[in-house]
């Protein structure tokens, strides 16, 4: 009879974790989807508006992926991941802590110089949560050869976001 009890206690824990585990891989594998209107500014004080339309895929053996648009001005870019990594490489990355931020391109794109010369990328997009979640913009512009932080509405507030992404505070 206490073997029968001990065996049913397992059973209903062994459910409970296996329920538990489910809902927090479902949590985790579910992609986060971002859109933010937001202006960004240069530390030199010029502005841009940007959209961003961005997904964030998690993998249980491969880093963690952006991709999706952003419109900087009026001027869209897509970024998509096209990896070519092994699955050892997947795996180490993956502990190492890699986040894969892609270049962003011009869309459509008029010539293969577009590709090179106008694209938009998110230098600190995998410093932290507050990056992570877009709370904390940084976007370099190769067409202008310019970092933008935001959100920013002047020079100052570009300063402060920043310090807040190197300090981490």
């Amino acid at each position: 009879m206490e073997k029968r009890k001990k065996r049913e206690i397992l059973i209903v824990i062994l459910l409970v974790f296996v329920i538990v585990t489910g809902f927090v891989l479902k949590s985790y594998l579910t992609p986060k989807k971002k859109y933010i209107f937001t202006t960004l500014c240069s530390l030199d004080g010029k502005r841009v508006e940007a959209v961003f339309e961005v997904t964030w895929h998690r993998h249980l053996l491969a880093p963690t992926e952006l991709e999706g648009m952003i419109a900087v001005d009026g001027i869209v870019y897509r970024g998509k991941i096209s990896g070519n990594r092994t699955f050892a490489e997947q795996i180490r990355a993956k502990m190492n802590g890699d986040v894969i931020v892609p270049h962003f391109v011009i869309w459509p794109q008029h010539s293969v110089e577009d590709a090179f010369k106008n694209y938009v990328w998110l230098p600190y997009a995998n410093s932290s949560s507050a990056s992570e979640n877009f709370q904390l913009i940084c976007l370099y512009s190769a067409r202008d050869v310019t970092l933008y932080y935001g959100p920013a509405e002047n020079a100052e507030e570009a300063q402060a976001i920043l310090e807040k992404m190197v300090n981490g505070s």
